[in-house]
């Protein structure tokens, strides 16, 4: 006849037994993956030239291996998320309320690629780019048009929404949209309201939307594509004294896409 205390012994024996071997230990493996690091250099045989009737431009290629270099366009964002169990059922605190997660993420304001333009206007009258084409276009021949702040607006929510995924799961913080749409305000963009007066240079930003929400889809696309060509049309390069335009130009500017890969390693978490 078994003693309370001998039971209970062997049960402790059995459990300790169960847990030592049966539930799973988080292990830290090595593993290894390949990296593509993208590049774009200009490709001078196929551009015009920097400097047309007084006016001088230049372009840099803006992607995802390069735009820390650009503060102006990224952000950090804070969400908040709905913290569940296994199942995706919903954790209650004791008066019942839903129990909220916080979180943020760093975040780009733009699709890539993106370019920051120097415009310098060495003629004696305001270069306006109202009836300019500003465009991008890929190696298959898509354009698309650079983008104004409030089409900007547009495709950060859409990013955002994407980048997120369930709005039953996940969303901003309070005023997290506001603080991105004031950085979006303060940006100057390459569109059809801009302005050079006689004898400045200003820096700017041509932003397009390529249909691509995701950081993950906006690198792939870059990988697919061997060029790109940003290109300025119709810009006013002379105006009669009535203030008409008499003549315009146009600057392209093509960029070859360079992809470097590497196999690197890192460690992983595994349960065994």
């Amino acid at each position: 006849m078994f003693s309370r205390k001998s039971l209970f012994s062997g049960l402790l024996v059995v459990a300790v037994l169960f847990f030592t071997t049966g539930c799973a230990q988080r292990v830290a493996v090595q593993k290894t993956r390949t990296v593509s690091k993208i590049s774009m250099i200009p490709n001078k045989k196929e551009s015009s030239k920097e400097t047309q009737d007084g006016i001088t431009i230049k372009a840099k290629a803006i992607h995802p291996d390069n735009v820390d270099k650009y503060p102006a366009l990224m952000t950090s964002v804070k969400y908040w998320y709905y913290k569940t169990d296994i199942n995706g059922q919903r954790y209650v605190n004791s008066k019942g309320d839903y129990i909220i997660g916080r979180g943020q993420f760093v975040f780009s304001l733009v699709s890539y690629p993106a370019f920051e333009v120097k415009i310098t206007n060495s003629t004696d009258h305001v270069l306006r780019f109202s009836n300019a084409v500003i465009a991008v276009e890929d190696d298959k021949g898509n354009s698309y048009e650079a983008l104004t702040k409030d089409d900007l607006i547009t495709y950060v929510k859409e990013s955002i929404n994407a980048y997120l995924g369930d709005p039953d799961k996940f969303y901003l913080a309070r005023g997290e949209m506001n603080k991105l749409i004031s950085k979006i305000r303060g940006l100057r963009l390459l569109d059809n309201n801009l302005k050079v007066l006689p004898g400045k240079t200003v820096k700017a930003f041509v932003v397009a939307n390529y249909g691509h929400y995701t950081p993950t889809e906006n690198k792939e696309y870059i990988l697919e594509t061997s060029k790109f060509t940003l290109g300025l049309y119709e810009l006013p390069s002379k105006v009669n004294k009535a203030g008409r335009t008499v003549k315009t130009t146009r600057f392209y500017f093509v960029n070859d896409v360079k992809v470097d890969q590497k196999e690197e390693t890192y460690t992983a978490y595994e349960y065994r």
